[in-house]
């Protein structure tokens, strides 16, 4: 019987081909969780290139729907969710400006809280001006 030939050895295409064949498991089962092409190279670490280039040889790669269904509906926590709503309220609020008129034909807009702390008088006509 014959010794077996130990000087063989795996060529870097093999090695290249079954890393890539592990990593294109994994690639997919992020993808299925509704990972992006981004979120799926950061923990594989390779590129953005190697994931498109793995999904695209898979043939068990999810369908867009698939991943977005996959996907939460906003990808926000219910608190992250509130405190967008509470930090949106607060911008719309510092934007409120209301008119307000003076004896003479004079308009200006400014925001409640101005009107609010005391009269704004007219240096033209010397009246206040108030809200219609």
């Amino acid at each position: 019987m014959r010794a077996p030939d130990t000087s063989w050895t795996w060529s870097p295409v093999a090695k290249l081909e079954i890393m890539m064949s592990d990593r294109q498991r994994h690639a997919v089962t992020l993808r299925r969780q509704g990972l992006s092409y981004g979120d799926i190279a950061a923990k594989l670490e390779i590129s953005v290139a190697q994931v498109r280039y793995a999904l695209r040889r898979s043939p068990d790669a999810p369908t867009q729907e698939e991943v977005q269904a996959a996907r939460p509906a906003s990808g926000l926590t219910p608190a992250q969710r509130q405190a967008r709503a509470e930090a949106r309220e607060r911008h719309e609020a510092s934007k409120a400006r209301v008119r307000a008129v003076c004896e003479c034909p004079r308009r200006i807009w400014a925001a409640p809280g101005t009107f609010a702390a005391g009269d704004v008088v007219c240096s033209i006509c010397g009246s206040p001006f108030k809200r219609p």
